[in-house]
């Protein structure tokens, strides 16, 4: 849940104008390296901070789809994937893309999420 507030308030921040888009860029690399972690609590928590964030390169996504796979026991990490790229999908276009769209620079790789079934 703090991940996820956390996740939020930066992508409204950015959207804001108050934390440059770079920062955002950052904080979701960070968050997708948690997700090679060993620990699933750490898999867990890169899941939901990348969906809260609503920004990732195409790479995220191809992560968070082998998260899909993730054989925890409980299915937390499987789940919190499942909802991390349903956010992402809903949030294609909106506030984080609007901040990445206006301060980010030519080549930029970070994209607005479209995904397909």
């Amino acid at each position: 849940d703090v991940i996820q507030a956390a996740g939020e308030a930066i992508g409204r921040l950015c959207k804001a104008g108050a934390v440059p888009a770079k920062k955002l860029e950052d904080v979701a690399e960070k968050a997708a390296q948690r997700l090679k972690a060993a620990s699933w609590e750490q898999r867990l928590a890169g899941c939901a901070g990348l969906g809260s964030l609503g920004t990732a390169t195409p790479e995220h996504i191809e992560a968070l789809q082998r998260c899909l796979a993730d054989d925890d026991e409980a299915g937390l990490v499987r789940q919190a994937a499942r909802e991390s790229l349903a956010k992402l999908q809903a949030r294609a276009g909106g506030a984080a893309a609007e901040c990445r769209r206006a301060s980010a620079p030519a080549g930029n790789r970070y994209v607005d999420v479209t995904m397909h079934p």
